[in-house]
């Protein structure tokens, strides 16, 4: 194809049109390697390795497809395509998208939010509000950057960048917003700032998804302004709103979700459910400016990973002991012969004051046989211990430790937390509606009781209750379920009209 069609079209035109701006064929030719299956094997006819497109496209979507193609493609490289591939497209991006617009649309109904109704001004919105939208500008500066150079491949990194920004920070940590009962500035802020990234968003998905970006601005747009384009295809790519641009907020959320992502890390090695509350997340603080984000952001770290404090100290030494070790693939080709020499001046060294050093400058001294050689976070390995009760997470210099002791109010705190996961899950069940009111009675022994007895307020409220109440037989549809290996056995039923 580069010789017989690209180069020759280019050639011919050149020798025939030298001097004159047109007819060439092209300004840009993007030229791709071969399409592979997912063992990297040539797709071959005789050997049938290969999906049918147009099947895949019946089962996942054409979307699914393109995007597929879009995210697994570089140019001058091939490309794994495989059912596979469009699976992870749809998990990955088509599904979280279409959760954030269903959740968007869900709750603005029941609301009766009004979209053509007065916004507030940006200034005046919330810190996540204003984050949101500051991503949703670097987003689409970014993508602009790529397309118009035309690397397809990193516009569609930067944009599932996004899509984890949107679905799992920014509607997780705004929930209770759109929950919340009657009407208030916060409330509409939210529904606002939503329903301006997703107009953004479809337009921006346009070209690599354009049916699902379809649904969503017909909509969200046309059914709200007739004189809007009549396709989103039709309409004008975004542009960044210079207005909203702050990369100090921007730094400070991506410090928050770093340290999140630490604590929900140690959970998860410690098999400790988040729905169980904790004690203490105590944040190793290097500097300054990372204290004031965390700060900022406290109540948010607080509520990700259900502890009732946040603690900060620039003293690690309490809670764990810090061991540094070469990243070999990093140092490997550095150091050369050094590499053993390194491997032990690292293992002979206060492992704490290496680790206060690292957060302190970015880096650290050693000196090798070679001379002085300094080395940053990316050729370490940080390994770390946490003194009894605690455990702890480390990543690029930051570190997270939490109290994992839990105290018998704690632990009746997780089993209420627990209670309302199975009632919701039995309210999905039943198909209630968001918004419909309950009656609960429930029957339960030793602590799981007074757990309920001593948590009912908290939730009575979560799960919608009118009414929570002790029994051995109550009205509407039975669950048999277990909280922790302890029996629960609930009624649910609507309350009288």
């Amino acid at each position: 194809q580069t010789r017989g069609w690209f180069y020759s079209l280019m050639t011919i035109s050149t020798l025939l049109f030298e001097k004159e701006p047109l007819p060439h064929p092209y300004k840009n030719c993007l030229v791709l390697g071969l399409i592979t299956d997912a063992k990297g094997k040539k797709l071959s006819k005789r050997d049938r390795n290969y999906a049918d497109p147009m099947d895949m496209m019946e089962t996942h979507g054409a979307d699914a497809v393109r995007w597929a193609l879009y995210a697994n493609t570089v140019p001058g490289q091939g490309t794994k395509f495989h059912d596979g591939a469009a699976v992870d497209a749809l998990r990955d991006l088509l599904l979280k998208v279409w959760n954030v617009y269903s959740f968007f649309v869900t709750y603005a109904n029941i609301d009766a939010w009004d979209a053509k109704a007065a916004r507030p001004e940006v200034a005046k919105r919330s810190d996540l509000d204003r984050w949101i939208l500051a991503e949703l500008d670097a987003t689409v500066r970014a993508v602009r950057t790529e397309m118009d150079v035309y690397r397809s491949h990193m516009a569609v990194r930067r944009i599932s960048e996004f899509n984890e920004a949107l679905s799992n920070w920014y509607v997780r940590r705004s929930r209770d917003r759109f929950w919340a009962a009657g009407d208030s500035a916060d409330k509409h802020a939210a529904f606002a700032t939503l329903y301006e990234v997703l107009v953004d968003y479809a337009k921006l998905l346009a070209p690599f998804t354009p049916f699902l970006s379809e649904l969503l601005y017909q909509n969200l747009v046309r059914k709200v302004d007739a004189g809007a384009p009549e396709s989103v295809h039709l309409a004008d790519f975004p542009l960044a709103v210079d207005a909203r641009v702050d990369d100090t907020l921007r730094s400070d959320v991506a410090i928050t979700r770093s340290l999140v992502g630490l604590g929900l890390r140690v959970r998860t090695e410690q098999k400790l459910k988040v729905r169980q509350p904790l004690g203490t997340a105590i944040v190793v603080i290097a500097s300054d400016d990372e204290e004031r984000a965390v700060k900022r952001f406290e109540d948010a770290i607080r509520g990700e990973l259900n502890v009732h404090a946040i603690e900060f100290t620039r003293e690690p030494a309490k809670y764990v002991e810090f061991t540094l070790v070469p990243n070999f693939r990093a140092l490997g080709p550095k150091l050369g012969k050094d590499m053993p020499a390194c491997k032990k001046v690292l293992a002979d060294a206060d492992g704490s004051k290496l680790h206060a050093e690292l957060s302190a400058n970015g880096a650290v001294e050693v000196t090798l046989p070679s001379g002085t050689v300094r080395l940053g976070a990316e050729d370490l390995e940080i390994r770390l211990s946490a003194k009894e009760g605690f455990a702890a997470a480390s990543e690029l210099g930051r570190v997270l430790v939490l109290d994992t002791r839990i105290t018998p109010e704690l632990r009746a705190e997780g089993l209420a937390r627990e209670v309302v996961n199975r009632i919701q899950r039995a309210r999905k069940d039943m198909d209630l509606a968001h918004e419909a009111r309950i009656e609960v009675t429930y029957q339960a022994d030793g602590e799981l009781a007074d757990a309920l007895t001593a948590h009912a307020a908290y939730i009575a409220e979560e799960t919608l209750a009118a009414k929570l109440l002790a029994g051995t037989d109550g009205k509407g549809k039975r669950h048999d379920d277990t909280v922790d290996g302890l029996p629960f056995v609930f009624w649910i039923s609507e309350p009288p009209k």
